[in-house]
């Protein structure tokens, strides 16, 4: 599937209280029922296309909520940007301001 990721300094917390280190996940049983349906999947799965009958009213609704969505997402992408400006600028500031003193 791909690789397991590397975790440092990572403890998994027993009923009582005490820390162990978390070694990774060595095997995952899977039932009789779950095997079954696994063996059916390809290892790699393609693009996913799904068609949809809809009326007109569901279509627009549909179409609102992905566009509100995909604004939302636009916000957040410029939101932070503009932390990102805001740090390199402060950074800036303060070193010109060392340099002064």
């Amino acid at each position: 599937m791909g690789e397991e990721p590397e975790f440092k300094n990572v403890f998994v917390v027993c009923d009582d209280g005490t820390l162990v280190p978390f070694e990774g996940i060595t095997e995952v049983p899977l039932s009789d029922d779950a095997v079954d349906v696994y063996a059916h999947f390809p290892d790699t799965i393609g693009p996913i296309t799904i068609e949809l009958n809809m009326k007109q009213h569901d279509n627009r609704k549909a179409l609102k909520f992905l566009i509100k969505q995909m604004n939302a997402y636009r916000r957040r992408v410029r939101y932070y940007k503009r932390q990102k400006e805001r740090a390199r600028r402060r950074a800036l500031k303060e070193s010109v301001e060392i340099l002064v003193d």
